[in-house]
């Protein structure tokens, strides 16, 4: 199966919205990964995001542009930034015989995840995911500790695959 992670774009400051959705930058960000990835083809069996609403906005972006129903975006507490990486593996485990998996999250649980996806070692990987990055791991289910990582673009390479660098 195919799990993709991506951080949720820009976000406003807490002082300003203390729902913290996705900052107009942060919604173009995600607007151009989103063009980016049906460029590229990606389609999706299932979409889960974090509860928070910048990680739905996220989700909700990709899925309209990538042919999913956002109405089926699976949410949980457990994609949560501070969530334990187990728990959110937990979550996603539902979706263990889907070919294709995106996750719209935050720092440090999607590292995390991806890290614990790759490696039979506690030590997390540096992956280098930012806002409104994509990163693709290909595992046999859920539970193994042996993917490969197929890529990781960056926002900037998006915006370039869409024709919308800044």
């Amino acid at each position: 199966m195919l799990v993709y992670f991506m951080q949720h774009g820009a976000c406003l400051p807490r002082e300003i919205n203390p729902e913290q959705p996705l900052s107009p930058v942060g919604r173009g960000q995600i607007e151009k990964a989103a063009r980016a990835m049906r460029l590229l083809g990606l389609r999706f069996e299932a979409v889960a995001a974090s509860n928070k609403s910048r990680a739905i906005q996220t989700a909700e972006i990709v899925a309209k542009a990538t042919g999913f129903d956002p109405r089926r975006i699976a949410q949980s507490a457990e994609l949560k930034p501070s969530a334990p990486a187990e728990a959110g593996l937990g979550f996603l485990h539902q979706f263990d015989k889907r070919a294709a998996l995106f996750v719209a999250g935050h720092l440090p649980n999607l590292a995390l995840m991806a890290s614990q996806l790759l490696s039979p070692f506690p030590e997390p990987i540096a992956l280098g995911l930012e806002n409104g990055g994509l990163l693709c791991i290909e595992v046999p289910h859920l539970a193994a500790r042996n993917g490969a990582l197929l890529w990781l673009l960056k926002a900037q390479h998006l915006q370039l695959m869409a024709g919308t660098a800044a």
